[in-house]
């Protein structure tokens, strides 16, 4: 059996569904089933209540429990359906809502998900929908991608496109899910849109196309103005406009939206983000007693996965406010989750608590590991200080020239590399003069007058040009 094909005498309803669907009415489309079940015979009951079911699927987890009522009534009027495709597509879907809390459903969700994977389109859908909540995403966007949409509904097409989005996403293919947002975007009805709209821009923010997304956002806001949204969508609105304008150093901007989205956030359903983004605003403001705050409040709200990010950013925070014991704690235990994908910086972090506190043979360790696993700048910058304080000056040098070949120019690491190197090559006996000059002449471009470097440097580059070099000098 298959959605709107099982009872061919539903022909005038089904087109009454689509025509409610395609402008969102999912409220109107299943006040006409509830019409439609009261006078029909058991075969039509059971093929009602699974449209039903696929219509409460389209709420999410909202509409989990009468989806699944739903199911089961379809069921007791109809016991073939337990081997339908599209009727366990369905309940792979709206069971795989559940397995973040009942764990042990997520064995049958799979199971009937990747059977229904050999049913007709719609149930392939639901079933690639199932496999996305479920975490395998691999699975998922394949499916998705074999999909052909013209043999779906029209009002799955920009979900489709969404849920396809999101696959993409997760696979790190983020100018593909942009675009598949906007494919959603024009297809969505309505309030849809916009939401579908911020989706894109969200993606466009992770590829720092900042005026992309603010066209985007701008559109969103219109039609969201002209169509309605709710507090929490509006709430999502601002918290991306917070990231905008964050990316654009517009950091007062910044807090004053995601003051906003607070507000319009009223059940905290976003608490986690808002506090991680505010954090991360003030601590590029430099205030990080707020900044630690912030990132205090989105440990506590933090789900298992999110909990090391926010653990890692608290524990950098502590560091620029020299609360190195503190910050040691706190980055250890967002090293205790192995599958945390930023483990490279956050053993060099670590290395710089344990070296501030003194502690340089562990700091050392901890850099040496970092620098294994990728993190090449932050470990090498503490491995060349530790060098340094055992005044094991070749060795410092490997590490800052290392530093010098991985860094961009301009940046605070490249400047410290220069100034590590001329100092470290000065120390040295004045043996390399041109290169001295190089470093000096590097770094004194890039650093503050005010900065005590800047006196050290110009009488590291007045030596080497006054530095006697036979008959004339070797620079100008």
């Amino acid at each position: 059996m298959t959605l709107f094909s099982a009872v061919s005498k539903l022909g005038p309803l089904r087109k009454q569904l689509f025509k409610a669907l395609r402008r969102g009415g999912v409220e109107q489309a299943l006040a006409l089933l509830d019409h439609a079940s009261s006078s029909a015979a058991d075969e039509t009951q059971a093929t009602l209540a699974l449209w039903k079911a696929e219509l409460y699927s389209l709420s999410g987890e909202r509409g989990v429990d009468v989806g699944l009522k739903a199911l089961e009534w379809a069921l007791g009027k109809q016991r073939s359906l337990e081997r339908d495709p599209f009727f366990l597509s369905l309940r792979a879907e709206l069971l795989s809502y559940l397995t973040e809390e009942q764990p042990q459903l997520a064995q049958q969700a799979r199971q009937e998900a990747l059977h229904a994977l050999g049913g007709p389109a719609q149930a392939r859908y639901h079933a690639s929908c199932a496999l996305t909540n479920l975490g395998d995403f691999k699975e998922a966007l394949a499916a998705f991608l074999a999909l052909d949409i013209a043999k779906l509904p029209s009002y799955l097409h920009w979900r489709y496109f969404s849920w396809l989005a999101g696959c993409l996403e997760n696979a790190g293919k983020l100018e593909e899910a942009a675009e598949a947002y906007r494919q959603a975007a024009r297809s969505a009805p309505d309030a849809d849109q916009a939401i579908m709209l911020m989706e894109q821009a969200a993606v466009n923010l992770q590829l720092d196309q900042t005026g992309s997304a603010q066209q985007i956002l701008d559109q969103a806001q219109l039609l969201g103005l002209q169509h309605g949204l709710s507090d929490l969508d509006w709430a999502n609105w601002e918290y991306l406009e917070a990231q905008l304008q964050f990316a654009q150093g517009q950091l007062e901007a910044a807090q004053g939206h995601l003051e906003q989205a607070r507000e319009l956030d009223q059940k905290q359903l976003m608490g986690y983000t808002l506090s991680l983004l505010s954090g991360q605003v003030y601590s590029q403001m430099g205030r990080f007693d707020a900044a630690c705050q912030q990132f205090q409040s989105a440990v506590r709200l933090a789900s298992p996965v999110d909990r090391p990010y926010a653990l890692h950013e608290l524990g950098v925070a502590y560091l620029e406010m020299d609360a190195t014991v503190e910050a040691q704690e706190v980055i250890r235990q967002a090293l205790s989750h192995e599958d945390y994908p930023f483990l490279a910086e956050g053993y060099a972090d670590l290395a710089e608590a344990q070296y501030r506190i003194g502690d340089l043979a562990t700091a050392e360790v901890s850099a040496q590991y970092a620098l294994a696993q990728g993190a090449t700048l932050a470990a090498s910058l503490i491995l060349g200080a530790i060098a340094l304080d055992y005044y094991n000056l070749e060795e410092a040098e490997e590490h800052y020239a290392r530093v010098l070949e991985h860094a961009i120019s301009g940046s605070q690491e490249w400047i410290t590399a220069h100034q590590m190197l001329a100092s470290i090559l000065a120390q040295q006996g004045f043996t390399r003069i041109s290169e001295i000059a190089q470093h000096a002449e590097q770094a004194l471009a890039f650093t503050d007058p005010s900065d005590e470097w800047t006196l050290t440097l110009s009488a590291y580059l007045k030596r080497a040009r006054d530095f006697p070099s036979g008959p004339g000098r070797i620079l100008n």
